[in-house]
């Protein structure tokens, strides 16, 4: 993907190995059998979502752009990227969130225990970075 600058022009962060992208490339590497049985992927922020949903919601455009992963300007995942990474990530992932769309509604259990109207909707979450990015 031509290093570290040619992934920023790409996906809008440099390429460093902490980001998402080189660390579940190290864990499929290093622990095929673990990552054989990864149903998916999730970063906390579309972990939480999930937990919400009650079911697995994807990662939104802010969030993918920071995992080395996303192409900023077709708002796909940059099959390149994944095929860097594992041939089969895209099935993993599931697709690139629009920020504002509504992904469901609060889970029965949760509304349940905790009161939420069962209406309730559920978007997309997050990452610190992009959130911060919009209160400045």
């Amino acid at each position: 993907m031509g290093g570290s600058l040619g992934t920023q022009k790409i996906t809008g962060s440099a390429a460093y190995e902490r980001f998402t992208g080189p660390q579940i490339r190290r864990f499929a590497r290093t622990d095929p059998q673990a990552w054989a049985a990864t149903g998916h992927v999730r970063l906390v922020s579309s972990f939480l979502a999930s937990i919400l949903a009650g079911r697995p919601v994807g990662t939104d455009w802010g969030d993918g752009s920071g995992m080395n992963l996303l192409d900023l300007a077709s708002k796909r995942w940059h099959q390149p990227a994944l095929d860097a990474v594992s041939p089969d990530l895209a099935r993993r992932l599931g697709d690139p969130l629009e920020p504002w769309t509504t992904v469901g509604t609060i889970s029965p259990a949760l509304a349940k225990r905790y009161g939420f109207a069962a209406t309730c909707r559920i978007a997309p979450f997050t990452g610190d970075n992009p959130a911060s990015a919009i209160g400045l």
